[in-house]
């Protein structure tokens, strides 16, 4: 039994997707400093490595739902008080702040936003998204510090969450270490490799947010001027839905679903193009990973991050969001061009190591 007093806790809706990565990657960098690290997760989704696993304790503390854990989230509050407790996303912002209210926790509460507040609560109800707003507006300011993954999301953060841009922490995620470069040398084997087509890379939960449908439907128009395939990584409510579309677009034999891949980094490097299609996002890993392996990338123009990555369409397209014949243009212009040059220090902005270093500096001052 683990006597050591905890010094971090990270509390997370799941440790599926983007949130579920970028969480393990900061959790173990802040254990290998000497710190005791727990995560505190509501839901069992999300698959997570071995090797985290045997690292750092890992707790489920409620029944897939951030408010189904409000309870255990006190108790574990009262008997554990680590010295500083991270959230992240906005509904286990706001239930951690108020479990500080009724626990009087003396711990220090570090509250992170990933996706762009603003389109996160337009996809609610109206009366749920008058319910948060409320509530984000009030207990936001209560947080001891406030963290951004992107200039984007701070502004949202600062402007939904009634708090002062210039206390809100702008910190990137973790994306980039020797593990990707690694992981993308694995040999793995599939039917379009052997094409001589160019292939399209997809990577991401099948969710609404994502809008593969609209990148289904440029993938059809893309066929008329460049016969090429698409590769979706990732599962998801959508999946069966986004099966149908592709029964009707007649391009079954051009689509290929590969479900979840725990490691999907040789799928890139076999790759020729990556298309993010997404409504929102915060910082989207999946851009960065691209950049890392040195693979072409076509965005939307969403809130928040792709822009902020792709340096204004620098490093890679940006179009129009829900917009599937602008993104099928960019789409036959990027596999008709040469690679952009990605200078040393763009990625090294998001290297873990970088990233832990900055948020132990947030941590101690």
């Amino acid at each position: 039994m683990n006597h050591k007093k905890l010094n971090i806790a990270f509390y997370v809706p799941s440790l599926e997707g983007g949130i579920g990565r970028v969480t393990t990657l900061l959790a173990s960098g802040l254990q290998k400093k000497s710190n005791n690290v727990e995560i505190w997760t509501a839901s069992m989704n999300g698959k997570i490595d071995k090797k985290i696993k045997k690292k750092i304790i890992i707790k489920y503390i409620g029944k897939g739902s951030v408010s189904s854990s409000f309870l255990h989230l006190l108790d574990e509050l009262r008997i554990n008080t680590p010295t500083n407790i991270i959230s992240a996303s906005y509904h286990a912002n706001c239930i951690a702040l108020i479990a500080s209210i009724f626990s009087r926790s003396p711990s220090k509460f570090i509250i992170v936003d990933h996706p762009s507040l603003g389109p996160s609560l337009k996809e609610l109800s109206l009366i749920k998204r008058i319910v948060w707003r409320m509530l984000i507006f009030i207990l936001y300011p209560i947080a001891d510090k406030h963290v951004a993954v992107s200039k984007g999301v701070s502004q949202a953060m600062s402007k939904y969450g009634n708090v002062k841009l210039s206390k809100i922490s702008v910190i990137p995620n973790p994306v980039i270490n020797n593990e990707i470069y690694s992981k993308s040398l694995i040999f793995k084997n599939h039917s379009f490799f052997s094409s001589k087509e160019p292939i399209i890379i997809f990577v991401g939960r099948l969710s609404y947010e994502k809008d593969v449908g609209n990148l289904l439907e440029a993938f059809s128009k893309v066929q008329k001027k460049v016969s090429s395939k698409l590769l979706i990584v990732g599962d998801g409510p959508d999946r069966v839905k986004l099966e149908k579309i592709v029964d009707e677009l007649n391009i079954k034999n051009k689509v290929s679903f590969l479900g979840f891949q725990s490691n999907p980094y040789p799928y890139f490097i076999k790759s020729d193009l990556l298309v993010l299609s997404s409504t929102r996002e915060g910082l989207p890993t999946v851009l960065i990973e691209a950049l890392a392996l040195d693979l072409k990338i076509v965005s939307t123009d969403c809130p928040s991050g792709p822009r902020e990555i792709l340096n204004n369409g620098l490093y890679g397209k940006l179009v129009k969001m829900q917009d599937s014949s602008e993104l099928a243009n960019a789409i036959v212009l990027s596999l008709k061009s040469k690679n952009p040059v990605i200078p040393k220090s763009i990625l090294d902005q998001y290297k873990v190591e970088k990233v832990v270093n900055l948020y132990t500096k947030l941590l101690n001052s």
